[in-house]
């Protein structure tokens, strides 16, 4: 067994609780406790966090925007119609932040990932 020098992490620690982040919000509450109690932060685990949360939040908003819009006649249904095409494309995304947990990589979402990243910074550290 090696012993780990200080700044340096199990390499699996952060992996695992980037992963465990993009499962179920109970999933994200989770590892957001396991990577608060690791005395070492993870940049991968980090990012993930921030990445899910933010793709949770986004999925919630709209959802309430499309509550609320449904109920004006026509042009809400309308717009309640355009509103549900984001579904996929979070889906999408949804994907390829956890193929990018399970491999490794930290590298942000495309388009979105940079403002969540800003965004929630000062929330998971």
């Amino acid at each position: 067994m090696t012993e780990q020098g200080p700044g340096t992490e199990p390499a699996n620690d952060g992996k695992l609780i980037a992963i465990l982040s993009y499962i179920t919000i109970v999933g994200w509450i989770i590892s957001l406790l396991l990577h608060s109690n690791n005395r070492t932060k993870s940049k991968l685990a980090t990012v993930h966090l921030r990445q899910s949360l933010g793709l949770y939040l986004l999925g919630l908003v709209v959802s309430i925007i499309q509550s609320v819009i449904v109920v004006i006649p026509f042009i809400g249904w309308i717009a309640g119609i355009g509103l549900a095409i984001i579904y996929p494309v979070l889906f999408i995304f949804w994907i390829i932040g956890l193929i990018r947990a399970i491999s490794g990589d930290a590298t942000v979402l495309p388009a979105i990932g940079e403002p969540i990243q800003d965004l929630l910074r000062d929330i998971i550290k």
